[in-house]
């Protein structure tokens, strides 16, 4: 699950933020804040604790579904997609068929 943080103001970006925004950020922050870096500046925990949330902020926003998921629902709509993602990936792995490749394919169209 994910904390209720705003994804925007962990990485310090804009709302309207492009893709390259977001990876320097990331890419700025991550450095700056990883577990193994900076020992110093504050305890290893925290370290890890504000990486991972860096983290998280950083694969949903700059992936163009999860990123609008977020902007119209918040982290609610996060979790619902989320938790989709995983039953339909079950469901795939079973349905290992030409029907499933279809599913995928009018998944696939629906999302871009």
């Amino acid at each position: 699950m994910l904390n209720e943080v705003n994804l925007y103001c962990t990485l310090n970006l804009p709302r309207n933020a492009s893709n390259d925004q977001i990876r320097k950020n990331y890419f700025l922050l991550a450095r700056i804040f990883h577990p193994d870096k900076q020992q110093y500046i504050q305890p290893q925990e925290a370290n890890s604790e504000t990486f991972i949330r860096i983290e998280q902020a950083y694969k949903i926003l700059i992936k163009r579904i999860t990123r609008l998921i977020y902007d119209r629902y918040g982290h609610r709509g996060l979790n619902a997609y989320f938790q989709f993602e995983e039953r339909f990936s079950k469901y795939e792995e079973v349905l290992n068929t030409e029907y499933s490749e279809s599913i995928v394919k009018v998944k696939f169209l629906i999302y871009e």
